[in-house]
């Protein structure tokens, strides 16, 4: 979930809403630039995270009693692996870009834990499988990919009150 820390106590967004708001803002993409794929591209955003089911979950609360923010949990690769496994039962484009943004999301830690580099890899090569069955090249995977990192990093600071008093350029993502 995340969680904006107030002077009179919290804003809590769960991850599920930001997927929902990240769709929202894809769905207002100009249609000569969207995807082939487009339903399938909305419903990956809207679902990039759907595992995460936070009010079920039991470690809701930080040592002080707070409600946990997502940027204080490590990888969880039980999320990752229920993540793709929702993704799959729609569709291999919308595995595909989970598959992707997990990379995404767990690339840069994965060297700290063998059970995570192996999952990657394995989603590697099944991310070639997915494309060839899709007859989807990777350079239109990654573009796909991209816009979909875009509007989950524009979501993101949305939902954080990240914004650039005025009226600064807000850097969101390569995308």
């Amino acid at each position: 979930m995340i969680v904006n820390y107030q002077k009179n106590g919290w804003e809590v967004i769960t991850q599920r809403a930001h997927g929902l708001l990240a769709a929202q803002l894809a769905a207002n993409w100009r249609t000569k630039d969207r995807p082939a794929r487009w339903i399938e591209f909305l419903v990956a955003v809207a679902d990039h995270d759907d595992a995460q089911t936070e009010l079920q979950r039991d470690d809701l609360l930080t040592p002080q009693g707070g409600p946990l923010d997502y940027k204080m949990r490590a990888f969880d690769l039980d999320h990752a692996r229920r993540t793709l496994e929702f993704a799959g039962s729609k569709s291999r484009y919308i595995a595909l870009l989970c598959s992707l943004h997990l990379h995404f999301i767990a690339g840069e830690r994965s060297g700290q834990n063998e059970a995570v580099r192996h999952y990657l890899d394995v989603q590697k090569k099944q991310r070639t499988i997915w494309r060839r069955h899709l007859q989807m090249s990777e350079e239109v995977s990654e573009r796909d990919y991209r816009l979909l990192e875009w509007c989950d990093a524009l979501s993101l600071l949305i939902c954080q009150h990240d914004d650039q008093p005025a009226l600064r350029a807000v850097e969101i993502s390569e995308g």
